[in-house]
């Protein structure tokens, strides 16, 4: 017997999102003699492994907006930069990955942080996104 699962795609107003890749598993059961009380049944499975990872070399663009409140509805234009904010007050980001040929691309974004220089290691920087 095989239990096949395919890759789900959930799409909405905003964009895709893809949470499953495409699962495969075989079940092989065997028993010997006639079904009683007792028996005992040997089970095997078999799965596929895990797709290998991508090792190609390329580009990968992404595009980093910021919206001007939480519905995302209405974004920032080049104009109105730079945006000054009071610390702790949110700001609405959204990051993307553009122009992408292959579906199986997630973009998981862990921490992102702001300086006060467009140096990402400088001493002074304010939390954006902690921990995803």
């Amino acid at each position: 017997m095989d239990v096949l699962g395919k890759r789900m795609i959930q799409t909405g107003p905003l964009g895709s999102i893809t949470r499953d890749s495409t699962f495969s598993l075989h079940i092989q059961c065997k028993y010997k003699g006639e079904l009683e009380a007792g028996l005992q049944i040997n089970v095997s499975v078999y799965t596929l492994p895990p797709p290998l990872a991508a090792s190609e070399d390329g580009i990968l663009k992404l595009e980093l907006r910021i919206a001007t409140d939480g519905s995302y509805s209405w974004w920032y234009r080049d104009s109105d930069y730079p945006i000054q904010r009071i610390l702790q007050e949110s700001v609405f980001v959204e990051v993307r990955v553009k122009d992408r040929t292959d579906p199986m691309i997630v973009l998981r974004l862990r921490d992102c942080w702001a300086t006060p220089v467009p140096a990402p290691d400088h001493e002074v920087q304010w939390s954006l996104l902690v921990d995803g």
